[in-house]
């Protein structure tokens, strides 16, 4: 897709700056309030060290159990949000929740740097934090040499930080890289993340790249 913006004359042009080809970061305005049920749940479901640096539920269909449909419901609100209002995508094309599981970070235990295969969106709730950062990695440079700036901002930077808080959600492109920093408090991280597919038609006929996926 193709958008073509008009043509501004020289001296317009230098009063312009335009940020071309943004990573659609959404950070939810409405924050889901756990009741007593579903953090204990969470809490209480069985864990295991895949990486070895935090620990994992070894349920990975978390959303799936009855116990979390409120939650599983806020989040695909979010998604198609995230979906049909901000990115315009057409509604013939749904967006569902795949895997998802849940993320515990004890003191001293971090997130390692990664992206999530085989998902078109993923997202990350945060059920129990002391503010930790969570950090958005640039995919590429944006120039081929490495230079110093006077001071950081979106367009220079490599990393960006967001607080983490508890019931708030925060929804990406699954090919955006990210990572959660050391936890250095006596309280447990406790996150629940999740991927998404799509159902329907992608691509176009005339150009033969229409496929259909269900």
């Amino acid at each position: 897709m193709m958008i073509e913006e008009e043509v501004l004359d020289q001296q317009e042009l230098s009063n312009h700056l335009f940020c071309l080809f943004s990573e659609p970061l959404l950070v939810c305005s409405e924050l889901y309030q756990l009741s007593e049920n579903e953090f204990n749940f969470i809490t209480g479901l069985e864990r295991s060290s895949v990486s070895g640096i935090n620990l994992n539920s070894v349920n990975d269909f978390v959303l799936e159990e009855k116990e979390l449909q409120g939650l599983k419901k806020y989040c695909q609100k979010n998604i198609e949000t995230y979906v049909y209002e901000i990115l315009k995508v057409e509604r013939n094309l749904e967006f569902y929740i795949t895997q998802s599981w849940c993320n515990y970070n004890r003191t001293g235990e971090h997130h390692h740097h990664h992206i999530h295969n085989n998902s078109m969106i993923s997202g990350v709730f945060y059920v129990q934090t002391d503010g930790t950062r969570i950090q958005f990695h640039k995919g590429r440079d944006s120039f081929p040499l490495k230079m110093n700036f006077s001071e950081q901002n979106l367009l220079n930077s490599d990393i960006t930080f967001f607080k983490t808080e508890a019931n708030r959600l925060f929804l990406y492109p699954s090919t955006l890289q990210h990572s959660v920093t050391k936890n250095k408090s006596n309280v447990e991280r406790i996150s629940l993340a999740f991927n998404t597919f799509i159902k329907g038609f992608v691509g176009d006929n005339q150009q033969r790249t229409r496929l259909r996926l269900k």
